[in-house]
């Protein structure tokens, strides 16, 4: 029997490889420490949502973690420069912001499930920028998608292209939401657990694709990409809606219109849609 390699040997040798897999290496920590966490959530106390709060510490740490590893210093200067990348033009800040209550609304609209809100509009206004640029983006979505667009998403749109990267990144963006569905705790029938997860599936099949448009058009900008995913997440609890599907219709609404816009500018410039590299790490 050969001697077992020194604490230091081990290191190294871990190092290398999430220095060579860093997108590999992220996803096995973020996704087993957060199932970890969230199943201790509601085994424990019943609810998840101290587990979801610690997803966003998990994502955020393991990010910084591999991309130091595999990047040092200036990696995780790119990284974070990402994050502050707020210099794209207005039409973006509206798409991200605005674009998905408006559609959601008038698919509330159209559907007849529109109610007006109790409160007024002065008050639905503010929940829903409260919840979108306040709770949702700067306290959760920004830093959630640092992880999944800025660490994952690019690597793989840059290797498989737009649809391939988008398509490959909901894998896993899938798998880490996989508990959500046990909420509040374990006494769900299976029926509801497919139907849920069959459905998340779908959604988070075409947010990714939707995500990494905004971030190859916006040069990079986790920011915007955030504030997207917040305004996606804020325009589901509008309160002048019955129900809480207008925003998945509203979605696939959005993300037609931005897809065909991507495909007009793209073959202006003779490329072909699904490729697109965006160089920020």
């Amino acid at each position: 029997m050969g001697a077992s390699p020194s604490p230091a040997t081990r290191h190294s040798s871990v190092g290398r490889w999430i220095a060579a897999h860093p997108v590999w290496a992220f996803l096995i920590l973020a996704i087993g420490l957060t199932w970890i966490a969230q199943v201790l959530a509601i085994l424990l106390l019943g609810d998840i949502t101290p587990g979801i709060l610690a997803e966003l510490i998990i994502l955020l740490g393991a990010t910084v973690l591999v991309t130091a590893i595999s990047a040092g210093r200036p990696g995780v200067r790119r990284l974070f420069a990402q994050v502050v990348r707020w210099r794209v033009g207005i039409g973006w800040y509206v798409v991200a912001v605005v674009a998905l209550p408006v559609l959601t609304l008038l698919v509330a609209l159209a559907t007849g499930t529109f109610q007006n809100p109790d409160a007024g509009w002065p008050a639905l206004t503010g929940f829903y920028l409260l919840q979108t640029v306040i709770w949702g983006a700067l306290l959760a979505n920004i830093w959630e998608e640092l992880a999944w667009t800025g660490l994952v998403q690019r690597r793989w749109m840059e290797r498989w292209g737009l649809l391939g990267g988008s398509a490959l990144t909901a894998i896993p963006f899938v798998l880490i939401h996989l508990p959500m569905v046990f909420g509040q705790g374990f006494d769900v029938t299976w029926n509801d657990v497919l139907v849920s997860w069959g459905l998340l599936v779908v959604v988070a099949l075409l947010v990714r694709v939707l995500y990494g448009i905004t971030y190859l058009e916006t040069g990079g900008s986790v920011l915007l990409v955030g504030l997207l995913h917040a305004s996606f997440n804020a325009s589901g609890q509008l309160p002048a809606m019955i129900g809480g599907w207008q925003q998945i219709v509203a979605m696939m609404v959005l993300l037609a219109i931005m897809a065909l816009y991507r495909v007009a500018r793209l073959r202006r410039k003779g490329r072909r849609f699904n490729i697109g590299r965006v160089r920020t790490v």
